[in-house]
């Protein structure tokens, strides 16, 4: 898609990051995520598909917007 997209003309591409939602009010109360080692698993999918999207950034050479990084600022 990245391919196509920048095949197109000049255009600026930017992505973004998954934020943790296991810490939203809506997920944080979830019984699935209420076990720390459950809420850790979540956490570890949640980290590695964010490297695999900073692999394709770095490779694209484009910014990534870190909502994961937002999202634990604003719930500190």
């Amino acid at each position: 898609a990245y391919q196509r997209l920048t095949a197109a003309g000049p255009v600026k591409v930017v992505l973004e990051d998954v934020g943790d939602i296991g810490r939203a009010p809506f997920l944080a109360t979830n019984p699935g995520l209420a076990d720390p080692q459950k809420r850790a698993r979540f956490v570890a999918a949640i980290q590695l598909a964010n490297a695999r999207l900073q692999d394709l950034a770095d490779q694209w050479r484009v910014p990534v917007v870190s909502q994961f990084g937002w999202f634990n600022r604003v719930m500190d």
